[in-house]
């Protein structure tokens, strides 16, 4: 009986820490590095700060949240934001209501809003 109780409690624990690991990788804030890398414009930086896994992501800034294309797009980087549209980053991917054609328009990028809608980016 005692054997039981420790392996119910100890399955109990597992899960809860996966929960609380799941909720944490969820909430995952842009790094310095991450956004340094994208305020360089670099891809070669670009690449070695984020993973595939991550173009497609919303992440928390301060009161907002950005894809790293949102992001890119807002400053004008246009050299990350032609990687990531050729890497299949979701051209229309909302993260607090903005898309990156919006945060273009919002940071009074041109050539950024430009490229995105030659793109095919959704211009509402």
């Amino acid at each position: 009986m005692n054997l039981m109780k420790k392996i119910i409690s100890t399955a109990f624990l597992l899960v809860i820490s996966a929960s609380a690991n799941m909720l944490s990788a969820q909430t995952q804030t842009l790094s310095k590095a991450q956004i340094q890398a994208i305020q360089s414009d670099n891809v070669a930086s670009f690449k070695k700060n984020f993973s595939k896994a991550d173009y497609n992501k919303c992440f928390p800034l301060k009161d907002e949240t950005f894809s790293a294309l949102g992001f890119s797009s807002l400053y004008g980087r246009n050299n990350i934001v032609k990687y990531l549209l050729d890497s299949q980053a979701d051209i229309n991917k909302e993260c607090n209501g903005k898309t990156p054609l919006a945060l273009a328009k919002l940071g009074n990028k041109e050539q950024t809003v430009q490229l995105l809608i030659q793109k095919g980016a959704a211009n509402n």
